[in-house]
């Protein structure tokens, strides 16, 4: 293996079906090159992922798996972090993939990458695709900008807006690795939204900005992942995330810049909302009755009517919430439960008569 490596590419496992592992596996191993390495970070997953991930580095020696106990996604990042050699640093999640001529590209445009470099994508279902590109104007863009969209989840106006882009996840970035060794780690213990918190902080740090319209990364929808299935503590969970966004604007935020970005936490917290909702309180897999879930949905809103009612004359690019606000504004939660339970039925409906 070469002694100056140009990429470190970063992969945690944990549960991921054994087809997308090893698709996500046979993408990296198809990169040439011996400029790179393929950090894989067996994140003590109780099934067969991490003999799935001995068993291909026993083929390839740009792969080093290291085995760790069970401590979330963002400890086992900081750990490839921490063990990367390559001047820069690429995340992959275990069940997407990247596509042919990925390192090629990246090579080839070395001198133009920056401390963050955003490239395109290719969403993929079972039923197809289609690509994540960038939007069209971007010589003007700025930290603060991509910032306020991290908050609004890539909802608003302005230069980095227009597009499905997703600017608070870290798929299809590539790091600079001495940018990342200014002490920049995920945040641990946050359950969800940690690529949030981790490009707000990032963002926070003026790094030099770069642009690549190019395919670098397949994200793959995934039935079984965490952001898909029921989860009793989706509440929880989705409050957490909204204290370290949070945190984050104030601990790394100054001025008015911080004024911005907390007025558009709001949208953030009505996403979130609407998160519980889905996965939650009107999940098919509820086992919750009509009386429990009613209970806890004018709970919920009576937490979030911070977000309600600061993200009036906002946009929010949801129909569910749209649906919903004009209840939600005004403080009808009786009325907003049986338009939601209406919404949630006829959707579960309608994907019922899928199959």
């Amino acid at each position: 293996m070469a002694d100056e490596l140009f990429l470190s590419v970063v992969v945690p496992v944990y549960k991921i079906p054994e087809d997308l592992l090893r698709a996500c596996l046979a993408s990296l191993a198809a990169q040439p090159g011996n400029d790179l390495e393929f950090i894989v970070i067996d994140d003590g997953s109780p099934d067969r992922c991490g003999t799935i991930c001995d068993e291909v580095a026993a083929t390839d020696e740009r792969f080093s798996v290291l085995h760790t106990p069970n401590q979330g996604v963002a400890v086992a990042r900081n750990t490839g972090i921490d063990h990367a050699r390559g001047s820069h640093v690429l995340f992959v999640d275990g069940d997407d993939q990247l596509p042919e001529g990925t390192v090629a590209c990246l090579r080839s445009r070395r001198t133009e990458l920056g401390d963050i470099t955003c490239c395109e994508a290719h969403f993929q279902t079972e039923n197809g695709g289609h690509d994540i590109v960038l939007p069209p104007n971007l010589s003007q863009a700025t930290p603060s900008e991509i910032a306020l969209s991290v908050v609004r989840q890539d909802m608003g106006g302005g230069p980095v807006s227009g597009t499905q882009y997703t600017w608070g996840s870290i798929w299809g970035k590539v790091f600079d690795r001495e940018f990342l060794d200014d002490d920049l780690r995920f945040p641990v213990g946050v359950r969800k939204a940690q690529d949030r918190v981790f490009m707000l902080e990032a963002l926070a740090k003026e790094p030099r900005l770069a642009f690549l319209r190019h395919v670098t990364y397949v994200y793959v929808r995934n039935g079984s992942s965490i952001c898909q299935a029921f989860n009793p503590q989706m509440a929880a969970i989705e409050r957490q995330s909204v204290n370290a966004l949070r945190g984050a604007i104030l601990g790394c935020y100054s001025g008015h810049l911080r004024v911005e970005l907390l007025n558009a936490l709001p949208v953030f917290g009505c996403l979130a909302f609407i998160e519980v909702l889905t996965n939650e309180t009107f999940s098919p897999q509820n086992p919750a009755r009509l009386a429990e879930r009613h209970a806890n949905f004018l709970a919920l809103c009576r937490s979030y009517s911070w977000a309600f009612q600061g993200a009036v004359g906002q946009t929010i690019q949801l129909v569910t919430y749209d649906l919903l606000r004009p209840c939600l504004e005004r403080r009808l939660y009786n009325a907003a439960f049986a338009v939601a339970q209406a919404i949630f039925l006829r959707r579960q409906a309608l994907e019922s008569a899928k199959y």
